[in-house]
């Protein structure tokens, strides 16, 4: 049986047919039951009905059931993904239950956060793929804050080498000694990487980087004795991919198909980027709505191949925020924060839409 007790507001019972009951903070939360082929399976009964979520490993529970009592979540909450089986849960499959969606300062266009929220509690790898400035960096970034994980990012241009992800060896006062790289310490620590740009990477950080997508989370170190690093439980591995920018490659399929998760993602709609864009700056409703009709005139542009580079909401914040904290005169304020393009042809272009909403 899984020691439970341990953790604050937990009170388990070993019942009858490979069953332990569970309580938390004073309310029922039905029972854990241990199937032929090694896995758990935990049971609630909601309404009079049964929901069955499938864990792998004893940690899986063991994380659930701390949220749970951290955040005193109650059956209520949980909603059940799959359609309701006419069999009780002693008789049925197991389906899939997610916890319900948190707040977070992400603004979702195709429930991002949801997907996330699978991936990250079913141990997979997520690639997230959509223009630069939509919002991948800053949805891993949310995710971990609501999860409470360390975030290690490693930006994958053309000048990174696999030494800053699995170490080096380095001399002082005449004595070598190992230091490990930024996957290595996340991978102890049981921390959270994501990757950026990860379609710019070089081909030897992408073979350090297929090994730890692998399921088994082991990375051998052959600089260090052929050290063998096993990824502590709570490890996830992120990735983001902007298709059409400058310099970046075609993943092959081995690779991406080592991503269990592959989340689209693009810039937000009209509405909710002006709403985004006001909450965050004070910008007036009107000048709000003019940005945004710059940008989507200029992704419009890129996507009818005038230009090689569009506004994107990152790009629009910094204006924004510049109108409001300063005196500025609105193309003043775009030739420094749009300044999206080295062509001069193309940021006359672009300075030019600005002007045909101010």
């Amino acid at each position: 049986m899984i020691d439970l007790n341990k953790i604050p507001g937990v009170k388990t019972k070993v019942g009858t047919k490979r069953r332990q009951y569970i309580s938390i903070n004073n309310k029922s939360y039905g029972f854990i039951r241990y199937n032929k082929n090694g896995t758990y399976s935990w049971c609630l009964k909601v309404e009079d009905k049964w929901q069955t979520h499938r864990y792998r490993t004893v940690s899986e529970i063991v994380n659930t059931v701390q949220k749970l009592s951290e955040f005193k979540i109650d059956e209520t909450k949980i909603k059940q993904t799959k359609k309701e089986s006419k069999e009780t849960a002693e008789t049925s499959e197991p389906k899939i239950v997610k916890i319900k969606t948190p707040k977070t300062a992400f603004v979702e266009t195709n429930n991002e956060v949801s997907l996330m929220m699978y991936g990250i509690e079913n141990q997979k790898n997520v690639l997230l793929k959509g223009p630069t400035g939509c919002g991948k960096s800053f949805l891993v970034e949310e995710m971990a804050k609501h999860y409470g994980k360390k975030l290690y990012t490693v930006n994958c241009d053309v000048e990174l080498d696999k030494t800053e992800l699995v170490g080096h060896h380095e001399i002082e006062d005449d004595e070598t000694s190992w230091i490990d790289g930024i996957l290595v310490i996340a991978m102890k620590e049981g921390a959270w990487i994501v990757f950026d740009e990860v379609n710019m990477a070089r081909p030897e950080v992408l073979s350090v980087m297929h090994q730890i997508l692998d399921f088994r989370r082991t990375l051998t170190i052959k600089e260090h004795h052929n050290e063998e690093i096993k990824a502590k439980d709570g490890f996830r591995v992120f990735a983001s991919i902007n298709p059409n920018y400058c310099g970046t490659t075609e993943l092959n399929y081995a690779f991406r198909r080592r991503f269990n998760l592959i989340i689209d993602m693009d810039y937000l709609l009209k509405h909710s980027e002006n709403k985004l864009i006001q909450n965050n700056t004070g910008l007036n409703p009107e000048q709000s709505l003019k940005l945004v009709n710059i940008a989507n005139d200029t992704r419009t542009m890129q996507k009818d191949g005038k230009l090689t580079h569009s506004i994107s909401t990152a790009h629009l914040l910094e204006f924004a925020e510049m109108l409001v904290a300063n005196n500025y005169k609105p193309i003043d304020c775009a030739r420094v924060t749009l300044n999206v393009s080295d062509d001069f042809g193309e940021m006359e272009d672009i300075l030019n839409v600005v002007k045909n909403y101010f």
